[in-house]
């Protein structure tokens, strides 16, 4: 398991990195972390045993945990790969933490950091940076992909010599559930002035049509169905863009059909159909977790005019649904600040992609790079 590199309150502190095998030999002590921590979906076994379950078979991943006595306070996996930048001239050597990266099996988390007991979470980031420091293979930087912000702010405490560099930065978008009834009222109410116009401009349209419905998969084998009807309409809006989207990465579908027959008796998965006149106008895919729901991807019709918004429609028609159900928050996870999600919601909190870089000779050619490439750009402007 690794040598104990730190003492706390006369208890032995475990920090250990070590090469796992197979999901199952850190399941148990996974799930008795989980139920100790104010954590999220994508933390959760259902997510962390699918994900280990795809990456094993195709690359080596590292368990660093930390312990006091036999107990678990806190933990993570990450795996190692390469990255090339700058059209090739900077090449490094990367820790992605709770990720696999690469062609065809790009599976992200939408919320990254530790799994941690609360009382012992800076102690963990603490052990983490030290424990991946001792880390007997060669690497130059560790990633952190969709790190909140508060989980960024404890990373900077405790890394040390590490050098911080933010790739970008996105923002949490969130709407409350639990709301006066009557909730599609409140709801509504909610929004914005502009958006709750246009919102009951697309109902009043859609009524048009006929009646608006959502249908909620009641077992895996309909969510399922529901999950690849989805691929025909999310492919299309991404084709526009000359794009392949989620489904043209088949490690991504794979994932999720696993995801789904495995866990959705267990309540963790949502699939939505809504549909207008008896024809389908939107699909939504979530997670359902601890009393949030994760709205982790969609798929629309695409309509000419613009007075039908389906995603506007299928959105709103999800959050009545979950509220009804008792659900307190809705979350349509971290994206950019012009995005469509601000229709929705507030800006929220910043989520950080972000690396801490060992003291490479790369690392200043890569600065050297970035200002040529910025005078450049200046030069050109003028």
């Amino acid at each position: 398991m690794g040598k104990d590199i730190s003492v706390l309150d006369d208890e032995r502190v475990h920090a250990t990195v070590r090469k796992l095998t197979t999901s199952d030999e850190v399941c148990e002590l996974w799930q008795a972390l989980e139920e100790k921590s104010d954590t999220h979906f994508f933390h959760s076994w259902h997510w962390v045993g699918t994900w280990l379950d795809l990456v094993l078979a195709n690359t080596e991943v590292y368990l660093f945990s930390c312990s006091i006595g036999k107990r678990w306070v806190g933990a993570c996996f990450f795996t190692v790969g390469s990255s090339t930048r700058k059209k090739g001239l900077v090449r490094t050597t990367q820790l992605r933490v709770n990720e696999y990266l690469h062609k065809n099996c790009n599976m992200v988390i939408a919320y990254n950091g530790l799994l941690a007991e609360p009382d012992y979470i800076d102690l963990t980031w603490q052990h983490f940076f030290k424990a991946v420091e001792k880390f007997d293979r060669t690497w130059d930087e560790i990633v952190f992909s969709s790190l909140p912000d508060i989980e960024y702010q404890r990373s900077l405490k405790q890394a040390g010599q590490l050098t911080p560099v933010v790739e970008k930065t996105f923002y949490r978008w969130t709407r409350q559930l639990n709301v006066p009834s009557p909730a599609r009222t409140s709801i509504l109410d909610a929004f914005k002035k502009k958006s709750r116009q246009q919102m009951r401009q697309t109902l009043t349209a859609f009524s048009e049509l006929g009646e608006v419905k959502l249908s909620a998969a009641i077992s895996s084998d309909e969510a399922l169905a529901m999950f690849d009807a989805m691929k025909t309409l999310h492919t299309q809006r991404w084709e526009l863009e000359e794009k392949g989207g989620s489904y043209a990465n088949t490690q991504w579908v794979a994932f999720h059909h696993s995801l789904i027959k495995e866990y959705f008796s267990v309540g963790v998965v949502q699939m939505l159909s809504i549909s207008c006149g008896g024809e389908v106008i939107g699909y939504l895919y979530g997670h359902v977790y601890r009393g949030r729901v994760y709205m982790h991807q969609t798929g629309f019709a695409q309509m000419s005019d613009n007075r039908f918004r389906p995603g506007y429609v299928s959105h709103f028609e999800a959050m009545c649904f979950n509220s009804s159900l008792g659900f307190v928050e809705y979350d349509w996870l971290p994206d950019a600040a012009d995005c469509y999600k601000k229709f929705f919601s507030d800006q929220g909190e910043p989520i950080r992609w972000i690396m801490f870089q060992r003291k490479r000779w790369v690392f200043a050619w890569e600065h050297f790079l970035a200002k040529l490439m910025e005078l450049k750009q200046k030069i050109v402007s003028k």
